[in-house]
């Protein structure tokens, strides 16, 4: 965690957001527009200005961000939920460029602004009131082949079936060393922020995300000796997949990449880190008890049903 002083210059945003409502429109409008009352320079990523002049039915005379300027930019807005948050990270982390998240949808693990507080997180910016957080990122190739899209994860690579019904089987090694074959519906290869997503629905363990590990969890094994693995962060992770249709689905944060089993699925912790803003005192682990509602005591509700 890094302290910031305050800046000296405007300051230079990129919004990115998903548009799919009048609110989402709307709420575009009132963060857009108090960047502007505060005399800071904005502009909206390519995707979100389409998508908000599609569900405007016109054109929208916003600025639109060229992705060659990226070093003009001092901050990635991420308004909407985790889902834009995953999108927003996999584009900035190159570019070493701080993500806000702003939530508009439900739960809220990353983006964990409100929109309500977004005038005040603004002014903290401004200040220089705030902290910057490194969270680590996992990156996948293909042997020789590329994957098409961006290769970075901030929570998991998963890999799945993908036409057929009947179980994979995957021949994992570890450095190098033969670790198991899994004889499963897939595999899922978190990092610790990605621990309370796919990894946890799937019996695997919460990682506090300063721990330097990786955590491989099988998703339906068919025996039930396969359990979740903790394993160092700095492990290269090397999976050849077999399956009956020869096509399984490599999914990259909930992006989904169709592969066959020519060659081996290599994943390893990616050489950028993402930056996160923090305005506010609440931990991780002040979060991580609210989002899973522990100590909630919800026996009166039970009571009156």
């Amino acid at each position: 965690m890094q302290s910031v002083n305050k800046l000296s210059h405007p300051l230079c945003f990129v919004l990115f957001g998903k548009v799919q409502n009048p609110s989402d429109v709307s709420t575009l409008r009132q963060v857009s527009d108090s960047i502007a009352s505060a005399a800071c320079r904005y502009y909206l990523s390519q995707q979100t200005y389409e998508e908000l002049c599609a569900m405007s039915g016109q054109d929208i005379d916003m600025p639109v961000f060229d992705a060659s300027r990226f070093s003009d930019v001092d901050f990635a807005l991420s308004i909407g939920g985790d889902g834009t948050f995953l999108r927003t990270a996999e584009q900035v982390v190159e570019h070493h460029i701080p993500v806000v998240g702003i939530n508009t949808g439900r739960l809220g693990f990353l983006a964990d602004v409100q929109k309500e507080q977004w005038v005040q997180v603004l002014a903290d910016i401004m200040n220089g009131d705030y902290t910057l957080m490194q969270r680590s990122m996992i990156e996948v190739s293909r042997g020789d082949a590329p994957l098409s899209g961006s290769p970075y994860a901030l929570n998991d690579v998963a890999i799945l079936k993908h036409d057929d019904a009947s179980m994979l089987t995957i021949h994992a090694k570890l450095d190098g060393n033969d670790l198991v074959t899994y004889q499963s519906d897939g595999l899922v290869i978190s990092t610790p922020t990605g621990s309370t997503a796919y990894s946890l629905s799937n019996g695997g363990p919460i990682i506090t995300p300063r721990a330097e590990v990786l955590c491989l969890t099988p998703i339906a094994p068919h025996s039930l000796n396969m359990r979740p693995l903790i394993i160092p962060h700095d492990s290269t992770i090397t999976l050849q997949v077999e399956s009956r249709s020869n096509a399984f689905l490599t999914v990259i944060d909930g992006r989904p990449v169709r592969c066959d089993d020519s060659q081996p699925i290599v994943i390893q912790r990616a050489k950028h880190d993402l930056t996160i803003v923090k305005t506010d005192d609440r931990t991780y682990l002040s979060t991580l008890r609210r989002k899973m509602m522990w100590g909630v005591d919800n026996r009166n509700d039970l009571s009156e049903t």
